[in-house]
This record gives C-alpha cells, sequence and structure tokens, in this order.
C-alpha cells in the first residue's frame, strides 16, 4: 500500500510538473512567435545567419562547461548539501574558462566564416557562460524538490523579457546584436530569482578535494554533453562554412521553427522525467516501464505537431516571417519531420542518467554524433542546405529508434516497445495529413491562399488524428487525458474528478 501511494504521488507530482513546463513553454513561444514576427520585418536573412554562426562558434569553448553538475547534484539527493559547495565553485571555474577560450577563438572563428561581424556577438555570449554557471546551484535544489510551478514562472518571465528587449533594440538599429544583448540581461535577473527562491549555502572554501570525484563522475557527461553541443550546432557550422550568411538565415529560420515543439514537449519532459527516474533507481523494471510509457505519450501527442507544421510550413512562413524568407519553407518541412523523430532524445539521456549508466550513454552518442558530423557536412559541401536538412532528417530516422532500443535491451526493452512508440504516431499522422495534402495538390487556389491551408488543415486534421489514435491507441489517449484533468485540477487547487 505505501509502495503503491509513493507511486501515485510521484506520478502527481511528475504530471502536475510536466503541465507546468508545457504552460511555461506555450506561455513563452507566444512571446517569442510575436516578437520573432516583429524582428523578421525590423533584420535581414543575413542577421539571423549571423547569430547562428556565432551560436556555432561559441557552441565549441562552451562545451567546458557540460560537466552535468545538475544531473550529479540531483543524482545525489540525500547529500545534496554536502557536495553542492564543491559543485557551485568547479562550475564557475569552468564557466570562466570557458568564457576566455570564448574571447580567444573569436578571431579564428571570423576567419572560418569569413565575416568579421561575429567577434562583437561572441563577446557577449562568452559573459552567458559565467552568468550560466552561477545559475546551475539554485536550479538543481528547484529540480530536486520538484518545484517546477517555480521553474516554470522564471522561464516565461525570462523568455519574455529577452523578446520585450530584443523588440527594442531592433527599433533601436542594433541589428545582430537584438538577439544577444537582452540574454546576460535576462540571465542575470533570473540569477538573482533562483537564488531567493531556492538558496544554497555557498562557503569561501573551494573544497577542491571534491571536484576530483565529480569530475570523475562527470566526465562522461560532459563527453555527453560535448557530443549534445555537436549535434546541434554542426549543421549550421557546415553551412557558415560552405554557403552565404542568407542562406545560414533561411535554415536558422527554419531551424528555429522547427525546434519549437521539441522544446515545448521533449525538453520540459526532460526537465521532469529525470528527477522522477531518479527515483525509481534502485528498480530497473520500473524505470524502463516508466520511460517507455512516458515516450508512447510524448510521441502520441508531439510527432502529429511535427507533420502538421511540416504540412503547414508555407503559411507558418508566410504568416511569421514574411515573402523575404520563402526559401525556408522546404527546410521547414523536412527539419519538422526530423523533429517529431528526435522527441526522444532528450528523455533517452534522462532515461540513461537516471541510471547512471553514463558510459553507455557517452559511447552512444559519440557514435551519433560522428555519423552526423561525416553527414551534414557532405550535405552542406556539394547540396546546400536542402540536403543539410535532408540529411538530418536521414540521421533522425535511422539511428534514433535504433538508441531506444541499444540503451533499454538490457532493462527488458525491445524491438517491439520502440516499435510501439514510434509506428503508431508516425502512420495515424501519415493518415490524418494525406486529406490536406490531397487537396493541396488537387485545388491550386487553396495552396495559394494562406488562410485557406491553414482552415483545411485545422477542419481535418485534429479530428482525424484524435478519432484514429482513439480507436488504435486507446489506452494511451485515456492516460493522457487522466494526467492532465488530475494535473489540472492539482494546479488549480481543485478536486480532480474521478475518472
Amino acid at each position: 500500500m505505501a509502495e503503491t501511494q509513493s507511486t501515485e504521488s510521484l506520478t502527481g507530482k511528475a504530471s502536475r510538473g510536466f503541465v507546468w513546463m508545457v504552460l511555461q513553454t506555450v506561455g513563452s513561444k507566444i512571446f517569442g512567435f510575436a516578437g520573432q514576427m516583429v524582428l523578421a520585418r525590423l533584420l535581414l536573412p543575413k542577421d539571423f545567419g549571423i547569430m547562428a554562426m556565432a551560436y556555432a562558434a561559441a557552441a565549441i569553448p562552451s562545451m567546458i562547461r557540460q560537466t552535468g553538475i545538475i544531473q550529479i547534484l540531483v543524482q545525489k539527493q540525500s547529500s545534496f548539501n554536502r557536495w553542492v559547495n564543491a559543485g557551485f565553485w568547479m562550475e564557475l571555474a569552468l564557466g570562466i574558462l570557458a568564457a576566455l577560450i570564448t574571447v580567444a577563438v573569436a578571431p579564428a572563428a571570423c576567419g572560418f566564416f569569413h565575416t568579421q561581424r561575429l567577434f562583437g556577438p561572441l563577446m557577449l555570449i562568452a559573459a552567458m557562460a559565467v552568468i550560466g554557471a552561477v545559475n546551475n546551484p539554485p536550479y538543481a535544489r528547484l529540480l530536486l524538490d520538484m518545484r517546477f510551478r517555480t521553474i516554470a514562472l522564471a522561464g516565461i518571465s525570462y523568455n519574455l523579457a529577452v523578446v520585450i528587449l530584443s523588440v527594442a533594440f531592433a527599433f533601436l538599429g542594433f541589428g545582430v546584436y537584438s538577439f544577444i544583448l537582452p540574454l546576460p540581461i535576462a540571465a542575470t535577473a533570473r540569477v538573482i530569482f533562483y537564488w531567493r527562491m531556492a538558496p544554497v549555502h555557498i562557503k569561501m572554501d573551494l573544497q577542491l578535494h571534491r571536484w576530483r570525484p565529480m569530475f570523475l563522475d562527470s566526465i562522461f557527461l560532459m563527453g555527453s554533453g560535448l557530443f549534445a553541443t555537436i549535434l546541434g550546432q554542426a549543421d549550421n557550422v557546415a553551412l557558415g562554412r560552405f554557403v552565404t550568411a542568407t542562406e545560414v538565415g533561411y535554415y536558422a529560420v527554419a531551424s528555429n521553427l522547427s525546434s519549437q515543439i521539441l522544446q515545448m514537449l521533449s525538453v520540459n519532459l526532460s526537465g521532469v522525467l529525470f528527477p522522477t527516474l531518479s527515483q525509481l533507481k534502485d528498480d530497473p523494471a520500473r524505470q524502463t516501464a516508466a520511460f517507455f510509457r512516458a515516450a508512447r505519450l510524448l510521441a502520441l501527442i508531439g510527432i502529429p505537431m511535427c507533420v502538421l507544421e511540416a504540412a503547414l510550413g508555407r503559411p507558418i512562413i508566410t504568416v511569421l516571417y514574411g515573402p523575404k524568407y520563402l526559401a525556408a519553407i522546404p527546410l521547414l518541412r523536412l527539419l519538422a519531420l526530423a523533429a517529431g523523430v528526435n522527441l526522444l532524445f532528450g528523455p533517452l539521456q534522462n532515461y540513461l542518467q537516471s541510471q547512471a549508466r553514463f558510459s553507455l550513454l557517452f559511447k552512444w552518442t559519440g557514435f551519433l554524433v560522428t555519423v552526423f558530423v561525416v553527414v551534414v557536412f557532405i550535405a552542406a559541401w556539394q547540396g546546400g542546405s536542402f540536403w543539410v536538412a535532408a540529411g538530418v532528417l536521414g540521421v533522425a530516422g535511422l539511428l534514433q529508434p535504433a538508441g531506444m532500443h541499444f540503451a533499454s535491451r538490457s532493462r527488458g526493452g525491445n524491438w517491439r516497445a520502440v516499435a510501439g512508440v514510434y509506428l503508431p504516431p508516425i502512420l495515424i499522422s501519415a493518415a490524418a495529413v494525406a486529406p490536406l495534402e490531397l487537396v493541396n495538390h488537387a485545388i491550386p487556389w487553396i495552396a495559394g491562399h494562406w488562410w485557406a491551408v491553414v482552415l483545411v488543415g485545422v477542419c481535418t486534421f485534429p479530428p482525424i488524428y484524435a478519432a484514429l489514435a482513439w480507436r488504435f491507441r486507446r489506452a494511451d489517449c485515456a492516460t493522457i487525458r487522466e494526467h492532465v484533468i488530475h494535473a489540472l485540477a492539482r494546479i488549480s487547487g481543485k478536486s480532480a474528478p474521478v475518472i
């Protein structure tokens, strides 16, 4: 009985936390889309390209900070207070080192990408490395306490501040700096908020004797974080080397849009899933069952959203960015489909981290990044942005399901479980989007008017998908409904109805 109550309590916290994190992202994305619509009309595609190349150049030194200190501190649980002081000083030292390396490599980055406009943005990005390091200890404390409401409110406030400041700077003519100047300002305010909400006792003693065991714990996490950073930036690096800044800008716009659903669902679920699975670290079978259950639900919600985004690529680009960015439409279609497959990458990392299987995570991400880098560099060299987007989709479709099987096979997972995650939502989404695609091809007038395409898509895709999902995945649909109702009831303070 006690175990059942504990599981129910943990499930309730997780579902409520996921809803809070999704609400954070939905609110932030609403502000973000409004800001992007304004920025797209104030700035040029080249500005978006410069921004993407600056982040790609800064990603290499920022890898030093991928220590996984947050995950390690959450893993420590009962001994958090004993290790957090050493973790703070170690993270701060690495943040300062990352900032110095970013400053040092800035001239070389300008030469690699054939533009001197990167230098100033890189100086500001270097400052963010230090601010981010100071942010992590109280954030880890909030995660450990599962205070997702506080995290969500901080996230919404941060993103709103960034949007307002970005638009203001763009109006004032700051160009590409409009993207970057708001970040250290808003990040500093968020750091102050986190430390007030989750104060962590820090001593002037660096506790260097604890750095070594923490570093040994984090070395595989650092490697995995390094690989994840490469996965996130290798396509921009390759394009920045072989194509113009304007074409990089088109790709950056498509990449940013395609990542929104992934951030809203996968990243937020990861923030909830890791501390939840860590509570089950002594029961691998339950961990694996919980992971696959969460993966099925995430795929059932996220994959159709990504498919619909791909189908509505033209109206999305037209409305948000205007005619200057029409070249981004085919890129968005491919990258949105890739995002649907990649939804499970973050939760898969959390699954391995919660079991402290850092070596396996390191090996898998190392293999994945090797294949990815080779593919995108060849694609950029030979074909430009379209073939890079196609390569991203190909790598995701082949390797992400294989990674899920590879990670879970020794803990009760198998190919049937993996297929149960991916195949149903993919097949149902294909059936649901078919009427929209047929109408677009059969009636050119509709395809030429973005509002007509959206109207047809909204009227056909959701009801068809919902009906088919309820027919073939009724248990998962019922679980989603139950979690949402209970979580919303908990948030509002009301009693949840019996389901």
